[in-house]
């Protein structure tokens, strides 16, 4: 729905209320992560400060704040430092996201393949109407682009944000299983990006959903890495620690 609302916003020029839906999200992103983060640490922390509330909305406001800011008024001064703030507000956004049961997460996941696959190719699709008008503005003249926090940009390619954040949500929760499968999963994911950027620039479509080659390919090097690599690395580990035990009382 969030989509649809910015592809209509986007087709009317409506630059204030696409400024102002990124800056909610983006704030809202990060301030809940502040929030939390000081909540937890006052309540079970054990560190024995205060935080009331007025407090804890000052400063989880004032850290939303901040890379809405640098992203939406600051990206052509100081680009870096927006791309920067981008990654912040993927993992936030992501941090949402490991609550998730597995089966939840995996779930989604294969969810968002379908959708992202489906707005960026399908007839219909949302993702694939504003590409066209921001071509068909380009032709016209029309001085209206994407606004900024959409995608991170990078030399050769745009990534779009929400694609960050499920790249982060995916290696994250493989992290659970250990490092080994987070890097792994990592690989895939670099992996697929780097496939869907070759295959942006050598092929017919010149926008190309990010998300399914990487979470397929981020997916299977975690299962990998937790079934063949994981597991059975843990049950070494308990091998050697009963024979270690029954040295020791022997």
């Amino acid at each position: 729905l969030v989509t649809y609302f910015f592809a209509l916003a986007f087709r009317h020029r409506l630059r204030a209320g696409l400024h102002a839906l990124l800056g909610w999200c983006i704030a809202s992103a990060v301030a809940l992560l502040v929030g939390w983060c000081l909540y937890s640490a006052a309540v079970g922390g054990g560190g024995g400060w205060a935080l009331d509330w007025l407090l804890l909305a000052f400063v989880s406001g004032n850290a939303g704040a901040v890379p809405a800011a640098l992203i939406l008024d600051f990206h052509e001064r100081c680009p870096a430092a927006s791309n920067g703030c981008l990654l912040v507000v993927a993992a936030a956004v992501a941090w949402i996201f490991l609550c998730f049961d597995r089966a939840t997460l995996v779930a989604v996941l294969v969810g968002l393949v379908v959708w992202d696959v489906y707005a960026v190719m399908g007839p219909g699709g949302p993702i694939k109407y504003v590409m066209h008008m921001v071509t068909h503005y380009k032709h016209m003249a029309i001085d209206f682009d994407m606004p900024p926090g959409i995608s991170y940009v990078a030399e050769f390619y745009k990534l779009g944000t929400g694609d960050l954040i499920f790249y982060a949500v995916l290696v994250g929760r493989a992290y659970f299983s250990g490092l080994i499968t987070a890097l792994l999963a990592l690989a895939g994911v670099l992996l697929g990006l780097a496939g869907t950027v070759y295959a942006t620039a050598v092929g017919p479509h010149k926008t190309l959903p990010a998300l399914p080659l990487s979470i397929t390919l981020g997916g299977l090097l975690w299962v990998v890495g937790y079934y063949l690599v994981e597991r059975p690395a843990g049950g070494l580990v308990d091998v050697y620690r009963d024979m270690g035990e029954r040295l020791v009382y022997a």
